[in-house]
């Protein structure tokens, strides 16, 4: 909401606004990404799970790991070392679980 009225109001602060950076949150970038598409705004994402990139939304990106490589070089480390098995404990949100995949 907050940046659906930045992007609406005729304040000189945003009025020249092309680019948002976002939070590192899934729920809040998702959000975020349907605004700044509809306002055709470059929405930065600095973390949030690999589906926010995977809908089709041109004006989102980022430069930062996807969610489900975050573990890919430890744990082929680990297998390299002999380790078989592996638990992981994470909250039931976007990131943690894509992450956890």
């Amino acid at each position: 909401q907050i940046l659906e009225s930045m992007l609406n109001t005729s304040s000189p602060d945003y009025a020249g606004l092309d680019f948002v950076l976002g939070p590192a949150s899934s729920g809040i970038t998702m959000g975020n990404s349907i605004v700044a598409e509809r306002h055709q705004r470059i929405l930065f994402a600095t973390g949030a799970s690999e589906t926010l990139y995977n809908r089709g939304n041109e004006y989102i990106f980022s430069s930062l790991t996807p969610g489900n490589m975050y573990m890919s070089s430890g744990l082929e480390l680990l297998w390299s070392r002999g380790a078989r098995t592996v638990v992981f404990a994470h909250e039931a949100k976007s990131f943690s679980t894509s992450v956890c995949r």
